[in-house]
């Protein structure tokens, strides 16, 4: 019976089915989507939404989610860990703002975030293969391209970020110089 399952699997032409596609694929494919987009100009004025979007993403599976399966081993260090940074961005006597301090707590409950809800998710073999397929290609794409700006310096160089562009130095600081005398971000 599972044999015939398999072959159905196998033989469908959808390519979801055949990656064994779960929340997993769709959060890792949505933030490489998101680095991409980074890539373009037009999209420099929203920087900053698609960097707190790649965040917001786990906060999201995190919250609503169900929580099944058993727990990762790491479980019970990362609540210590969330429970620290509470108590360490609420109390800090040198913090900027109230805001500041659970903005930052969220950002890294969000890092943390998948040790809590990837545990719910039904991943087989295959998609697990698929999944580390697609962040395998990604990053070596994403290192491909990192060489290429090196050797081939300004062709592949992705627009720099209002930010960086209107801080004190324009960004000159955090160009380095190559053997050859070119200046690189």
């Amino acid at each position: 019976m599972s044999t015939l399952k398999k072959e159905k699997l196998t033989d469908s032409p959808n390519i979801f089915v055949k990656l064994n596609w779960t929340w997993a694929h769709t959060f890792v494919f949505l933030q490489i989507v998101s680095q991409l987009l980074l890539l373009v100009p037009q999209v420099g004025h929203f920087r900053f939404l698609l960097r707190i979007s790649c965040f917001s993403m786990s906060l999201l599976l995190l919250a609503f989610l169900p929580a099944k399966g058993p727990k990762h081993p790491a479980h019970n260090a990362a609540i210590i860990i969330i429970v620290i940074m509470l108590l360490e961005f609420g109390l800090h006597p040198n913090i900027n703002s109230i805001n500041a301090g659970i903005v930052h707590c969220l950002m890294y409950i969000a890092i943390i975030g998948p040790i809590f809800w990837v545990r719910s998710l039904k991943i087989t073999p295959t998609g697990f293969e698929s999944l580390l397929f697609i962040m395998w290609g990604f990053n070596t794409l994403s290192a491909i391209f990192g060489v290429l700006q090196v050797y081939y310096p300004g062709q592949f160089q992705p627009p720099l970020a209002e930010a960086i562009k209107n801080n004190a130095f324009g960004g000159t600081d955090l160009l380095i110089s190559l053997a050859n005398g070119a200046k690189v971000y």
